[in-house]
């Protein structure tokens, strides 16, 4: 096993660039030249770029793994992602941040996924107080887009009466199909249970995903000036 990590940082006026590096080995032999499935590798490097005041952070990082492939490490991915980081209001009583992350993922010819895999996360957050914390707020929206395992619908036979639907061969191959599952009319004719497994395709996924809080802190009334002038 075989681990280094190193960076080199420099501040130039308001601004701050570095690099860093992280290599990472496993290595598990069997025999003399000889490795098996369990040894890994992988190298990363990164580049950023940030404000001192926290303004802004943006950083590059590209990573290359390798696996263990007949007795031989191979290179079995390559992956890219650029981070941006604005933090656009930074007010007592209101901040503002705005996230976005780009990856691209490729893999060789030999691994199970061959298509490259591309995701974008967009996060915007915004953060408040009123009245010196008698209200608060906090509200987050994100936009996303990326790949997922394809689910595949199948049935399970489970003990009778502790499933949902029974399997009638309509035609008579003594294969289960997906239109032969009924909803069962009697408990004890419930043998089977439906499943949605992950299969080996990827499909795009989009997802947006909004939230939000609002807090009333009634014990502020009394600390606050303008309670005392009423």
């Amino acid at each position: 096993f075989l681990q280094s990590e190193s960076s080199i940082i420099k501040k130039i006026k308001q601004f701050i660039i570095g690099a860093e590096n992280k290599k990472e080995k496993i290595h598990n032999q069997i025999s003399e030249n000889k490795l098996d499935d369990l040894s890994l590798e992988f190298d990363q490097w990164s580049a950023l770029l940030n404000h001192e005041k926290n303004i802004f952070n943006i950083q590059y990082t590209q990573r290359n793994d390798k696996k263990t492939n007949d007795f031989l490490l191979t290179d079995f991915s390559e992956s890219k992602q650029l981070n941006i980081n604005f933090n656009l209001i930074k007010h007592k009583n209101l901040k503002y941040s705005f996230n976005s992350t780009f990856r691209k993922l490729s893999f060789n010819i030999d691994s199970l996924q061959s298509d490259d895999e591309q995701s974008i996360l967009l996060s915007n957050k915004i953060f408040g107080k009123i009245f010196n914390d008698f209200i608060t707020f906090n509200f987050q929206y994100d936009l996303g887009k990326g790949k997922e395992n394809k689910k595949e619908k199948t049935f399970i036979k489970v003990p009778d009466g502790m499933g949902t639907h029974s399997w009638i061969d309509y035609n008579n191959n003594n294969i289960q199909e997906l239109d032969e599952f009924i909803v069962a009319n009697f408990e004890d004719q419930a043998n089977y249970v439906s499943l949605y497994l992950p299969s080996t395709e990827f499909e795009n996924v989009y997802t947006i995903k909004y939230n939000h809080s609002i807090h009333i802190n009634p014990k502020q009334i009394f600390e606050n000036n303008f309670s005392k002038k009423l």
